[in-house]
């Protein structure tokens, strides 16, 4: 036997197949087929929850007004407000903003968490309250 009597053999199972997918058919329509507005709307008729009390709230409503970094609920109620602290500043897009905290997320001893307590208050969370 010859060192490339293996060799043609492998040529030989080799073949040359070529695939010819079939076009992809659509069953049902697609979202990204709709208009803009029309997909405005249906997102708008998306409910959420309230982390706090637990109602649920579309969101063409405007009653869901933010979502606690701390535990990650969206918040209609029990907000605390926006941390003054260094650690929960950021700019985005060149403007300045504040982490929102629920009134579970923050130390209720500190005296700025018990007043003003909306979404437009003040608030110190616990990390930045140990700095």
């Amino acid at each position: 036997m010859s060192c490339c009597s293996g060799r043609k053999q492998e040529k030989k199972l080799r073949k040359k197949y070529k695939i010819h997918p079939e076009p992809v058919k659509k069953t049902r329509e697609s979202v990204y087929d709709k208009p803009f507005k029309e997909i405005g709307e249906m997102i708008g008729k998306e409910q959420i929850t309230c982390g706090v009390c637990s109602q649920t709230f579309s969101l063409n409503e405007g009653k869901i007004v933010g979502s606690c970094v701390g535990c990650d609920r969206f918040l209609h109620c029990g907000i605390a407000g926006k941390c003054i602290g260094e650690e929960c500043n950021y700019i985005i897009q060149g403007e300045e903003c504040r982490a929102t905290w629920c009134v579970a997320c923050v130390p209720i001893e500190l005296s700025i968490n018990q007043r003003n307590n909306n979404i437009d208050g003040d608030c110190m969370c616990k990390n930045c309250s140990k700095k």
